[in-house]
């Protein structure tokens, strides 16, 4: 008899969205390409496994939920404050 430990797949940044309510935060000039540079494409279909998952739907840029209080992850910290190449120009 095998034993079947059960998988749930943590899938926090695939999305695209950002709900229009929240799009006037933004002052990039070039928000597609933040989204597109800083989304982990596709990765809800490589790891899908039978519907056993957590996706995020909303951006990583409206709210990164792998942001913890005490955990600053290099340059872009809890909050966004700079796009994805260290420039605050713009941005």
């Amino acid at each position: 008899m095998q034993n079947h430990t059960p998988i749930i797949i943590h899938v926090p940044h695939a999305s695209t969205w950002i709900p229009e309510s929240e799009k006037k935060y933004f002052v990039t000039h070039n928000l597609q390409h933040e989204i597109n540079v800083m989304t982990d494409h596709f990765c809800d279909d490589l790891f899908d496994i039978d519907g056993r998952q957590i996706i995020f739907p909303i951006s990583r840029l409206v709210c990164d939920p792998e942001r913890f209080r005490d955990v600053v992850l290099g340059y872009i910290g809890k909050f966004y404050d700079r796009s994805h190449d260290r420039n605050q120009e713009g941005w």
